[in-house]
C-alpha cells in the first residue's frame, strides 16, 4: 500500500511508517490529507513531521484554502486549531471566507467566523463575503455574516448557527 492509499484508508500507522522509511513531501501530503479530511493524519503531519500549515502549493493554495474548496469542515477546524492563517488569500485574491461563501459552505463559514476571520475583505470584483452571499441568495450565510461578533452568543443566533451546521452536515462526511 502506498502512502496515498494509506491516507485515503485512514491508516495512520502505515502513513507514519512510510514517512519514517522513505522521504516524502510532507506539505503535499498535508494538502492531500486535508482533501480526504482525516484529522488524525493532519495532526500527525503537523505535530510529528512539522508540515507547514501555511504552505502554498504550485497552484497558490494553502491547506486551509484547499480544505475550504473540498468542503472539509473538520480539516478546516483542525488547521485553524493548529494556527493556520485564516485570512491568507489565494493568488486570485480569495480568502478562505470568500471561498467558503462562494461555495455555500455554511459550516465552514461558521467555523471561520468563530475563529475571528476578517469579514471586510474584498474579492477581485470589489465584493465582500456578505455581498456575495446576498447576490447568490445564500440566506443562511447572509444571516451568519450579518450578526455582529458580540451577538454570536445570543440564544437565537446560536440556533441559527446550529441550523447552519445541520444544513451543511455533508461537510463532515
Amino acid at each position: 500500500m502506498d502512502i496515498f492509499e494509506a491516507i485515503t484508508a485512514g491508516k495512520i500507522y502505515d502513513v507514519k511508517a512510510s514517512l519514517i522509511s522513505e522521504p516524502h513531501n510532507i506539505n503535499d501530503l498535508l494538502m492531500f490529507s486535508c482533501e480526504i479530511g482525516d484529522t488524525d493524519i493532519i495532526n500527525m503531519l503537523i505535530k510529528d513531521f512539522k508540515a507547514d500549515i501555511n504552505f502554498v502549493n504550485d497552484l497558490g493554495y494553502t491547506p486551509l484554502i484547499w480544505a475550504c474548496t473540498c468542503g472539509k469542515a473538520k480539516s478546516v477546524s483542525t488547521l485553524i486549531d493548529a494556527g493556520a492563517d485564516i485570512n491568507q488569500p489565494s493568488p486570485d485574491g480569495l480568502t478562505p471566507l470568500l471561498l467558503a461563501v462562494n461555495l455555500n459552505r455554511i459550516a465552514i463559514t461558521q467555523i471561520l467566523l468563530d475563529a475571528g476571520v476578517k469579514v471586510t475583505t474584498y474579492d477581485a470584483n470589489g465584493k465582500t463575503a456578505l455581498d456575495i452571499a446576498k447576490e447568490k441568495h445564500f440566506d443562511t450565510i447572509v444571516d451568519l455574516l450579518e450578526i455582529e461578533p458580540a451577538e454570536y452568543l445570543l440564544p437565537e443566533n446560536i440556533l441559527k448557527s446550529l441550523t447552519g451546521y445541520i444544513l451543511d452536515l455533508y461537510d463532515y462526511i
